[in-house]
């Protein structure tokens, strides 16, 4: 089920990652799958959008012919394949242009994450209110969070999965990150969490590894496809709790 690519960008010129907003990336990624006949219209469709991706890496100034990261996820295999066989040799995200190629990444399957872009959650979606842990707090988060993904999980296979216990056993959190956002011109601010450690222990049935796998692949919490709640496998547990 789903895989991953990691995209490597070489700068043409002079680049301050941090002026790149996510929506500049995620419009690469519908300009580049779009070429593919299955998935010319994917970014119309209504509902869940089935992939998502980190943030940037380095997050800083770059220099003509350094290099800045990202991975792309889906649980559709038929999507990044699509990114890996359509992608141009030169790409602009945002103002700048790079040389572009990916190659797929694994990782040894196991409920034992951190996040690699932040995880975003609603308190009131029709008031477009986000939900903030300091505020809200981890009762809420952890509600909000299972609902989201059992939805996004019916949503895919047509069906409800069966869980045994909370959605995670142990939560490390790092900070809520205020994230700038610029689309049409317009800048705007959303708020998001990021974790150090997401983990459970035991998976008790076929179906319940299959639900974490793909949230493994598509992200968690919401607006995954504006990346928004990649996660990825930390090594050692032991050495998450102890940062």
């Amino acid at each position: 089920m789903g895989s991953r690519v990691l995209v490597e960008l070489r700068a043409i010129s002079n680049v301050n990652v941090k002026e790149i907003y996510k929506h500049s990336v995620q419009s690469l990624i519908y300009n580049v799958i779009r070429l593919d006949d299955a998935f010319r219209d994917y970014h119309n469709r209504r509902g869940f959008k089935f992939f998502t991706f980190s943030d940037l890496w380095p997050a800083r100034k770059v220099e003509e012919g350094e290099k800045v990261y990202f991975i792309l996820s889906s649980p559709m295999d038929g999507l990044i394949k699509a990114f890996e066989e359509n992608l141009p040799k030169e790409v602009f995200i945002g103002n700048y242009l790079f040389s572009a190629s990916c190659r797929r990444v694994k990782q040894r399957f196991q409920v034992c994450w951190e996040t690699g872009s932040p995880i975003l959650l609603y308190r009131d979606n029709k008031k477009g209110e986000y939900l903030v842990i300091e505020k809200d707090g981890i009762n809420m988060f952890l509600w909000r969070l299972e609902e989201n993904a059992i939805k996004k999980f019916e949503a895919y296979y047509g069906y409800k999965p069966e869980l045994s216990g909370p959605i995670f056993d142990v939560l490390l959190p790092r900070r809520t990150v205020v994230i700038i956002n610029k689309k049409g011109g317009n800048r705007f601010l959303m708020f998001a969490s990021k974790w150090r450690l997401l983990f459970k222990e035991t998976l008790s049935t076929p179906d319940e590894r299959k639900f974490y796998e793909f949230l493994y692949y598509c992200g968690l919490g919401e607006k995954n496809s504006m990346g928004f709640g990649l996660v990825n496998v930390v090594k050692s547990r032991n050495k998450a709790l102890l940062l």
